[in-house]
């Protein structure tokens, strides 16, 4: 489904999207508000405002994006945060680890976002999101969220993607069922 392709990042922008349930593009240029990696990846993104924010900063950021994104999209939709609930081991959640980050007319929405990446070992490009809460035997039953996008940061755009919860899941061994699947998107 994904093939393989060398720098140029334009070519992969057109592949995958379409396995999706629905997509949005934005152009990298309206986030410079509020706005590290090493060798192709760096000099892809180059200057990029949301290359020079943390992980964190970049996740927080591009949450906001998509609740907006879905605020606009959906005006007359209910949109509440998500109350944040307990661990399982008993600690109370922040809001920043809740299970899912709201909910749109009560469906739970989670939101994930990864950087596109240079991997030199398969020298080809990739998207990583891990701990995505996925049933698991023996853990969940199901997962603690009903959708769940995807934010795709590229050094040219953003894409958001509302994922159909089974395209690229991938396990992640023995840390599976505690910590959740990885979805890897490879060109």
């Amino acid at each position: 489904i994904l093939r393989c392709i060398q720098p140029t990042l334009r070519a992969w922008e057109l592949g995958y999207i379409h396995n999706c349930r629905r997509s949005l593009v934005l152009p990298a240029s309206q986030f410079d508000h509020g706005v590290e990696h090493v060798c192709k990846t760096r000099l892809a993104y180059g200057g990029h405002a949301l290359a020079q924010q943390s992980t964190w900063q970049r996740n927080r950021i591009s949450q906001e994006i998509v609740r907006e994104v879905i605020s606009t999209s959906y005006p007359t939709s209910q949109i509440h945060f998500a109350e944040p609930g307990v661990c399982s081991n008993g600690a109370r959640r922040t809001e920043y680890n809740a299970e899912f980050k709201w909910s749109v007319d009560g469906r739970r929405v989670k939101c994930k976002s990864a950087q596109l990446c240079w991997q030199r070992h398969n020298k080809c490009w990739r998207f990583r999101f891990s701990a995505v809460k996925m049933p698991v035997l023996g853990f969940r039953e199901k997962a603690p969220f009903d959708d769940l996008y995807l934010v795709l940061y590229s050094p040219t755009k953003l894409h958001i993607v509302e994922h159909d919860l089974m395209f690229g899941i991938s396990t992640s061994g023995k840390a599976t069922g505690p910590v959740g699947h990885e979805i890897v998107l490879r060109d």
